[in-house]
């Protein structure tokens, strides 16, 4: 018992003693960071840090165009034979209108029934078939013909026309020179500015925009009209980089 006793005594003098060294060290903390100064977190980063975009433009040399044909009818199966004459023969006319197959491609096909909701329940009143091919036409200039000659095959859809530059790496490239040398050059006034010399480069974030494509919409109309007229203009690609520079000492 008188053990136990001695034990809890020498307990509770060992957590006053840390009580005391606890309020010294705190004591002393707030002494050494009497000013703001002597105080600075240097654990992060430090430096300039400035961003940097850049653009390009060029002409486009691809087109690509949605053309599609819904049927109604009210079997299904009479809907759906309608439906895969009419695209066959807008794939026939696409084809001798010199688009080669592999430019051409399904992206959509559906059955869906149709209701007639004023009444309740709903009656059935029929299906529609949907066939949505995407078309890539690399003579951008007959883009507005083969659009009419769609539409005289039996199209009844032309969702848009989107131009592209086919292979845009070089665009990506000199868009980030660009944005890197925007960046660089707003590093060096800022520096300037402050009376500091620039150190060594210690971060680097880079974000490549995808190109933004004129779109042309496309309206079906009757056959005998006026010609389509596209105009393709330019596309634009886009990047972002940021760059932060350590201060020389």
């Amino acid at each position: 018992m008188l053990h136990e006793l001695s034990h809890v005594i020498m307990l509770r003098r060992d957590n006053r003693i840390f009580s005391i060294l606890s309020l010294i060290t705190t004591a002393a903390l707030l002494y050494i960071c009497a000013t703001p100064a002597q105080c600075q977190d240097t654990s992060g980063p430090r430096g300039i840090t400035v961003s940097g975009q850049g653009e390009v433009f060029a002409a486009p040399d691809i087109a690509r165009i949605n053309i599609g044909v819904a049927t109604r009818n009210k079997d299904a199966k009479k809907a759906a034979e309608e439906n895969a004459a009419k695209a066959q023969r807008i794939i026939q006319a696409l084809q001798n209108a010199g688009i080669a197959k592999k430019d051409i491609q399904t992206t959509q096909y559906s059955v869906e029934a149709m209701f007639d909701y004023k009444v309740q329940p709903p009656r059935l009143t029929g299906y529609q078939v949907s066939n949505m091919v995407r078309v890539v036409v690399r003579d951008i200039k007959k883009t507005g013909d083969i659009i009419d000659r769609s539409i005289a095959a039996g199209a009844n859809s032309i969702q848009g026309v989107s131009f592209e530059v086919e292979n845009d790496t070089q665009l990506r490239n000199d868009a980030l020179i660009k944005a890197i040398q925007e960046a660089k050059a707003k590093a060096s006034l800022i520096a300037q500015t402050l009376s500091v010399r620039l150190g060594g480069l210690i971060a680097v974030n880079e974000s490549v925009g995808g190109p933004i494509y004129p779109i042309a919409y496309a309206r079906v109309a009757a056959a005998e009209a006026a010609p389509t007229p596209i105009l393709p203009g330019e596309v634009r690609v886009t990047a972002s980089v940021s760059l932060t520079y350590d201060i020389a000492r």
